[in-house]
């Protein structure tokens, strides 16, 4: 999803030899481990110190956030530390940036057929 922001029209970049000059950065950080769970009330703080290190790293550039992790918390359409800390994080700053963040996912899928009706009628997972 990132690299979409980041480049635009991928047709042009791949089908070229040229070279691209960037004038921001694409940055993904893992909030979940490789095996068992991080507490969800955490994912805010989290996110909060991976943007920090990164403005840190990478003064006065144009950084694009790629956060595709939803959670089951049952907490749908209400704020949680994770909401609030991406608000903080993207509104008490001078610093330019985007954040692409996941809808969320569905589970009610009962064969492919229907995937876009699931779509439709189905909740979707906190996405922050």
């Amino acid at each position: 999803m990132g690299d979409i922001i980041a480049y635009g029209d991928l047709n042009e970049c791949l089908s070229g030899t040229h070279q691209i000059q960037l004038n921001h950065t694409l940055s993904s950080y893992k909030i979940l481990p490789p095996q068992g769970n991080t507490e969800f009330a955490l994912w805010g703080k989290i996110m909060e110190q991976a943007v920090v290190i990164r403005e840190i790293k990478k003064p006065n550039t144009i950084h694009i956030y790629s956060m595709l992790v939803t959670s089951e918390e049952e907490n749908i359409g209400m704020p949680s530390s994770w909401s609030s800390s991406i608000d903080k994080i993207l509104f008490n700053t001078n610093t330019k940036k985007i954040f692409c963040i996941s809808a969320g996912n569905t589970k009610y899928f009962e064969n492919t057929f229907e995937d876009k009706m699931g779509n439709i009628i189905a909740p979707i997972e906190d996405s922050a």
